[in-house]
């Protein structure tokens, strides 16, 4: 139900500026401080909110204080201290309740979001979209397709040396050409490898990555797929296990830190795409081309 005024409407706009103005001083303070320090300008607001000077006694002033301090220093709704509420906080990290409901709801989100993007590309492909690969099956096209390509046989091979050769797995549903060296240089990405000194190197771009142009001088890629499907959930299977069975190489030689994880501007849910895996390389190991490893 609507609120009655009991003063003019300028009175009454005064009176919650005056609140308003409080705010700042009162953050942090007891209240029984805000109490002490503002019991006059809290008299003074409650005057103008009530338009009455016979109803304002001290314990109105208590009531704005303690308002004041719920409302102003705990949040609203809230009166627990900072304090206690950093110390419940850690308390439910500790008992990794806090990591199992986080990990338990986006778990259902993914799978939620799974069930909408199988729904949408059966509508949108219909009975040319390529039957959904099992990981098992996923695992197997990396060992007998992707691995078999002669530049990637060459990096595995050359990890067990100590002429390790940095690579990196991705996938697009765009070119191979403009995606194979944007995780070297996109602003959006946090690259494995960068310059040295980004504000001096000339082949350095925005926040010292690589250019585009320069990361291309510095790399090799694979100009066909390693494998191809119009089913989104098929190409980030093949990505992971190509990239998974290889997590255990050091940063720096494997160029992806979390597997399934890269794809940078591209725009992967593209329902009814052609996406392509590949792989590329870096011509030299990152101390010879003047990079540090950015863990």
């Amino acid at each position: 139900m609507p609120i009655p005024l009991l003063c003019t409407p300028p009175t009454f706009l005064s009176g919650l500026r005056r609140l308003r103005e409080a705010k700042p001083a009162a953050v942090g303070m007891s209240a029984t401080g805000i109490h002490s320090s503002y019991a006059k300008g809290a008299n003074a607001a409650a005057k103008a909110l009530l338009g009455d000077p016979q109803c304002v006694f001290g314990d109105l002033r208590v009531a704005f204080a303690a308002l004041t301090h719920k409302l102003y220093c705990h949040g609203r709704g809230g009166g627990r201290t900072a304090t206690a509420k950093a110390k419940a906080e850690e308390k439910r990290k500790a008992s990794g309740k806090g990591a199992a409901q986080i990990a338990i709801s986006n778990g259902r989100k993914k799978a939620r979001r799974e069930a909408e993007l199988r729904e949408e590309q059966q509508s949108v492909l219909g009975s040319i979209l390529d039957p959904e690969i099992t990981d098992e099956e996923a695992k197997q096209i990396v060992i007998d397709q992707v691995y078999t390509n002669p530049m990637v046989a060459e990096f595995i091979a050359a990890s067990t040396t100590d002429q390790k050769i940095p690579g990196y797995f991705g996938l697009t549903g765009g070119t191979i050409k403009k995606e194979a060296v944007r995780f070297l240089w996109a602003n959006n990405s946090r690259p494995v490898v960068q310059p040295i000194d980004g504000a001096s190197d000339p082949r350095a771009g925005q926040k010292g990555f690589l250019t585009e142009a320069n990361a291309r001088e510095l790399v090799e890629y694979t100009p066909e797929p390693l494998y191809s499907s119009n089913n989104v959930f098929n190409v980030n299977k093949v990505e992971f296990w190509a990239q998974k069975l290889q997590d255990h190489l050091p940063l720096g030689v494997k160029l992806w830190r979390v597997c399934n994880a890269g794809g940078g501007e591209d725009q992967r849910a593209g329902v009814g795409k052609l996406y392509k895996i590949f792989f590329t390389k870096l011509r030299d190991t990152p101390e010879n081309l003047q990079l540090r490893v950015v863990e």
